[in-house]
């Protein structure tokens, strides 16, 4: 999917980057072969982004539309992305490859609108060689290599325990319910819907699942697949737990859902591809 010797820009179009972290990052891309090039602004700081919102997104539409970039790479998450959005034209390449997670989500939404093909759900470079595990690496390496990968695995949760074949889609929980109503959202009608977060208190994904559903965001999907929900916390001496907050929301939907796949915040964070047609079987999610 990815030549060796690509041209991999790493940008940050949200929040201020820890750039000993993704120096380490962009150490590792180097060792996997690829020539690594900076974003103008990446090492820009305005409050809590990574650059004013002007800055951020002139950053992005070089990396999304220069012909000598092969790949877009975030740098790190947070906030922001949606600052950059409204300013993308119809224009740019639908091939270029773009890596990140998290508030990426919000990004990858807009470009799926736009016909964007090559969207990776993988690890930011600030965690790629510090916070992620071995698998985590391997995962994103096989994805820009093109290489055979194998299915996530996780267990069922609730909902019918029947095999379901669509679209992957979905990301971070509190990003999707920020953009619902807004030109940028996604149809997820006859999707699979992989979700995950970092959130606080349990009462938050509650309260998010509930406006996603409200919003129509959830109607026709065909299954959910759920990764980390990290430091989910739950309120002093509960009598349920978070999977529990998950069946009383998702079982009467009528769908399978699944948990514990290998997605999200924590060291463990598979690479996916956006849109791409998995099955979903056995508690997993299998590549077509």
């Amino acid at each position: 999917m990815l030549r060796k010797n690509a041209t991999i820009a790493v940008i940050a179009p949200a929040s201020a980057p820890d750039m000993t972290k993704v120096e380490h990052g962009m150490a590792r891309l180097r060792d996997w072969g690829f020539q690594v090039v900076e974003g103008h602004n990446l090492r820009t700081r305005f409050r809590y982004t990574a650059g004013t919102a002007q800055q951020r997104t002139e950053d992005l539409l070089w990396a999304l539309s220069d012909p000598q970039i092969d790949a877009v790479w975030l740098a790190q998450g947070g906030y922001g992305c949606v600052h950059c959005i409204p300013d993308l034209p119809d224009n740019l390449p639908k091939d270029r490859i773009v890596i990140g997670f998290s508030d990426a989500t919000s990004l990858f939404c807009a470009l799926t609108n736009r016909g964007h093909t090559n969207l990776l759900h993988g690890p930011m470079v600030a965690s790629l060689a510090t916070d992620t595990d071995k698998e985590t690496q391997q995962s994103v390496y096989a994805m820009l290599a093109g290489t055979d990968r194998s299915a996530m695995l996780g267990t069922h949760l609730c909902g019918p325990k029947e095999t379901v074949t669509g679209p992957l889609m979905g990301g971070n929980l509190s990003i999707l319910a920020s953009i619902a109503g807004t030109p940028w959202a996604v149809r997820a009608e006859g999707a699979i819907l992989l979700l995950e977060d970092i959130l606080g208190d349990v009462y938050r994904i509650d309260r998010t699942l509930v406006q996603l559903r409200a919003s129509g965001f959830l109607n026709g999907v065909k299954g959910i697949a759920l990764g980390e929900f990290i430091r989910c916390m739950l309120p002093a001496n509960a009598d349920f737990t978070l999977n529990d907050v998950f069946v009383d929301l998702l079982e009467p939907l009528d769908i399978p859902v699944v948990k514990d796949i290998g997605v999200g915040h924590g060291a463990r964070n598979l690479t996916w591809k956006y849109g791409e047609q998995v099955t979903l079987r056995d508690g997993s999610i299998h590549p077509r």
